[in-house]
């Protein structure tokens, strides 16, 4: 589970397929940042706990990074 006190960013992530559709988020936390064999990516999903923790976070005043 992501905690929005623990992001330190969020990028966007693209499919490969076309490069322009946004698939999910890769967050960097505090955890992500000790361990960096440790990836995680969230799915945009209003379901998705971790999602709404990132929306939090950008409603919060922080701000999504692009995709490369």
């Amino acid at each position: 589970m992501i905690d929005k006190n623990t992001i330190v960013s969020v990028k966007k992530m693209l499919a490969p397929e076309d490069n322009t559709t946004l698939i999910n988020y890769k967050v960097t936390d505090a955890e992500t940042q000790a361990n960096s064999r440790i990836q995680k990516f969230v799915s945009i999903d209003n379901d998705n706990a971790d999602y709404q923790e990132i929306l939090q976070w950008v409603a919060d005043g922080n701000t999504i990074q692009e995709a490369d």
